[in-house]
């Protein structure tokens, strides 16, 4: 199912079942599209890993039919704001601000790491101006657009942390790692390793010692920059205030060529057809947090 991919997914027991948990989807407002209300949902999903490495929906908490499109609905808004738009576009945003205000020119993560920003600040304003602004995209087509979605990327933010930014680490988090049909997991993993490789190969020409990276004042400025200014003090969530190493070096700047190559008509692509767009959507059924 679409959703076997989703940040929402997480094991509960053994790494044999898992949840897909869209709890982060309770309370947002719906929008009003063409005077029609919107509706929102918030499913719980139970999913079991069978031998053929398949994650198998086992229990949705709504009528089956009618679960099935709103954990799509749920999905797709999550996926759109905070895999998309918060951990694509503005976090790529963050790191073009610092890199353009702390590093020179001549600078090797600035070389680095700018062919990788070239238009991220075009798409971004587009975004602002045109999608995620009043009466945008998603004001008229989605959801969460009237305000919802703001709530939402507010609620991502919070839970943001550096370790979900490198997909070893990540995916060893959320117990993906050996998850067959996780076919994000299986590639992302191959072009981790290959950009790692390449930074790795960069960096190393010129910092040969962990001390080069302490001494290097642009860099320690760049790296402070992003957690304390471009993420308003992220230092709880993991975020480093400094780079003590040539390997602490690689994750950020690992990071950023992925974070930064996201294809501005991914969205157009496919949101037409998804089920949160379409301007009748039905009342989901109520969630109950009873225990």
């Amino acid at each position: 199912m679409p959703y076997t991919d989703s940040p929402a997914l997480c094991p509960i027991q053994g790494g044999t079942l898992f949840e897909a948990d869209f709890s982060l989807m309770d309370g947002i407002k719906a929008s009003v599209i063409l005077c029609s209300q919107q509706y929102l949902a918030a499913p719980l999903v139970m999913l079991k890993l069978q031998p053929d490495g398949k994650l198998l929906p086992m229990v949705i908490q709504m009528a089956w039919l009618l679960a099935k499109c709103w954990v799509r609905s749920s999905d797709f808004q999550l996926h759109e704001l905070l895999s998309h738009l918060l951990r694509g576009h503005l976090m790529a945003e963050v790191i073009a601000m610092a890199t353009m205000r702390c590093l020179p020119s001549i600078h090797p993560i600035f070389k680095l790491i700018i062919p990788h920003l070239r238009y991220t600040m075009e798409i971004n304003v587009r975004a602002r101006s045109g999608l995620v602004s009043d009466m945008g995209v998603f004001d008229q087509v989605v959801s969460t657009g009237g305000g919802g979605h703001v709530e939402l990327l507010k609620r991502a933010r919070a839970s943001l942390t550096y370790r979900s930014f490198c997909p070893p680490d990540d995916l060893t988090d959320r117990g993906l790692l050996g998850v067959k049909s996780s076919y994000y997991a299986q590639d992302a993993l191959r072009l981790w390793e290959i950009i790692y490789r390449y930074v790795e190969g960069i960096v190393s020409l010129h910092y040969k010692t962990d001390k080069a990276v302490k001494e290097d004042l642009e860099l320690q400025t760049w790296c402070r920059e992003i957690t304390e200014i471009g993420l308003l003090g992220a230092q709880d969530q993991g975020f480093p205030m400094s780079l003590e190493s040539s390997f602490a070096t690689l994750s950020p700047c690992a990071s950023s060529p992925a974070l930064a190559s996201m294809p501005p008509s991914t969205w157009a692509s496919v949101g037409a057809t998804s089920p949160p767009t379409p301007p009748q959507a039905g009342i989901p059924a109520q969630r109950s947090y009873e225990t």
